[in-house]
């Protein structure tokens, strides 16, 4: 998802982010929550959660919590997204215990890989040839491919007789 100041789409999406990350950039933060998009928990550090203890994977999904929802109003619960996608059953367990559920992609975009050359292209193309009824996305923040493309994908999904939902209402 691209964080920007120009009016975007009116579609809602589910945004899962680092503590980390919300406080290098409280501002965005907030736009991503005002714009209606739901905020999720990504953990405060991006660890690898199966290398952790029971309380350093509690302690990483609190402080995310807390930074988050300091800006924005709102829990980070009940969703979260281990990174990596390091979801073993411990973690998942640990993660129950303080209130969340794990949420895993479907389809990653490839997004991540434009520093190895990966094109908007290529990565529009992996959206598009993948589109069926409940597909979750891996999509990023902080490239600039995801931002170039998300309008003209929204448009060719929404053609293609598709609706997009909030993370939310994908899961129900």
């Amino acid at each position: 998802m691209s964080v920007q100041r120009k009016p975007r789409s009116p579609l809602r999406g589910g945004v899962l982010i680092t503590g980390k990350w919300a406080e290098q950039n409280p501002d965005a933060t907030r736009r991503i929550a005002s714009g209606g998009h739901e905020v999720f928990n990504h953990t405060y550090s991006h660890p690898h959660l199966p290398q952790l203890s029971d309380t350093a994977i509690a302690e990483e999904l609190a402080r995310a919590n807390t930074v988050i929802s300091n800006l924005t109003g709102e829990t980070t619960k009940p969703y979260f997204r281990p990174p990596y996608g390091d979801r073993t059953t411990h973690v998942r367990e640990v993660a129950w215990q303080q209130g969340y559920q794990s949420v895993y992609w479907t389809i990653d975009a490839l997004d991540w890989k434009e520093s190895e050359g990966y094109t908007a292209t290529q990565v529009t193309d992996r959206i598009i040839s993948n589109l069926k009824p409940g597909t979750i996305y891996l999509m990023h923040i902080g490239d600039t491919i995801t931002g170039s493309i998300l309008d003209s994908v929204f448009t060719t999904i929404k053609q293609q007789g598709y609706q997009i939902t909030s993370l939310t209402q994908g899961i129900q």
